[in-house]
């Protein structure tokens, strides 16, 4: 009896506190709120890998699922764009390439709706690194990264550790070994 009168006071002194009222920022100036309101998209810097002598092919085809690594070496029939150059019109033809040397379209395709491709032990800037191979690099916000996590990993929503873009953002800024960059569109001269 005496824990419930414990608790009846706890929550009395909590009620008496003040309300909280956040505090109010200038107003900013229109360039500042128009980059405030458009989140930064990242991807993966190919250039990266260039610069530093890896081949983005081999690190993308070692996330490859058990079906497609037993492809790898084979040949296939792929098809290219063509474009005629006196008409302009694009037309396909078909080439035979190795088994991955796109390996983008086989990830998204295949390997990313396998069922351990983004697990709970994956690391988490591995798991992000994985969601932009699944998404052919196309560069997207953190917010729709995170979107991404909790579709391959609904026991974290569950858990409520549900990523925070805050984290997220401190992951991506803190990578060195993705070559995961903020997109920046070209500048007009």
């Amino acid at each position: 009896m005496a824990d419930k009168g414990r608790r009846k006071a706890e929550v009395d002194e909590f009620e008496a506190v003040e309300p909280y009222e956040p505090e109010v920022e200038p107003e900013q100036a229109p360039e500042e709120a128009a980059e405030a309101t458009s989140e930064a998209r990242y991807f993966i810097d190919l250039q990266w890998y260039e610069e530093r002598g890896i081949v983005f092919n081999a690190v993308a085809q070692a996330r490859f699922c058990p079906s497609c690594v037993a492809k790898l070496g084979t040949l296939v029939e792929e098809r290219y764009p063509v474009i005629d150059p006196k008409t302009k019109r694009v037309s396909f033809e078909y080439r035979s390439v190795p088994y991955g040397t796109n390996p983008l379209p086989i990830i998204r395709s295949c390997c990313s709706r396998a069922r351990d491709y983004i697990t709970p032990e994956t690391p988490l800037l591995e798991a992000i690194f994985r969601v932009f191979l699944a998404n052919g690099n196309q560069p997207m916000p953190l917010s729709a990264v995170r979107e991404h996590l909790l579709t391959y990993l609904p026991e974290m929503a569950a858990l409520r550790s549900d990523y925070p873009v805050e984290l997220l953002e401190r992951v991506v800024r803190g990578d060195r070994s993705y070559g995961l960059r903020v997109h920046k569109l070209p500048t007009a001269v």
